[in-house]
C-alpha cells in the first residue's frame, strides 16, 4: 500500500500528513492514472536477496520501490488509483538503491509511476 497517499506536502526530511482516521480524497490527487495504489513486493529470501534482511521479505510492503520485486522476470505488478494495473521491470521503478529514505531513495522520478504526488 503507498503510504504515501497520506501526505500532504513533498515528502522529504519531514512533511505534512493527514491524522488517522482520515484519508486522501481521490479528486485531490492530481494523476490517480499514474498514482500508485499498491505494489507488489519483495518475497523470496534466495531470488531477492537483496532488502535489508531477506528473512522480513513480505512483511513490509509499504517500502515501495525498494523492496519492489525481482522474482517475476526482473520486475512485477503496480496498481494504480484509476484502478488498472502494470507491469514493469524493477530497473525502470528503482535506481537500484535498496534503500527507502533520504537522498538515495530507491524510486525513480517517472512521469507514469508517481508514488509521492506532491513531487517535483
Amino acid at each position: 500500500m503507498n503510504l504515501f497517499l497520506k501526505a500532504t506536502t513533498f515528502i522529504g526530511s519531514g512533511y505534512g500528513k493527514l491524522n488517522y482516521p482520515q484519508m486522501p480524497k481521490y479528486t485531490k490527487v492530481k494523476q490517480p492514472s499514474a498514482t500508485v495504489l499498491l505494489t507488489e513486493t519483495l518475497f523470496s529470501p534466495t531470488l531477492e536477496a537483496y532488502g535489508p534482511d531477506t528473512t522480513r521479505n513480505g512483511i513490509f510492503p509499504a517500502a515501495q520501490a525498494s523492496r519492489f520485486p525481482l522474482r517475476h522476470n526482473s520486475g512485477g505488478t503496480l496498481n494504480f488509483l484509476d484502478g488498472h494495473a502494470a507491469f514493469f521491470k524493477r530497473s525502470y521503478i528503482t535506481n537500484g538503491t535498496p534503500n527507502d529514505t533520504g537522498v538515495n531513495r530507491a524510486e525513480k522520478d517517472n512521469p507514469d509511476v508517481i508514488w509521492d504526488m506532491y513531487r517535483n
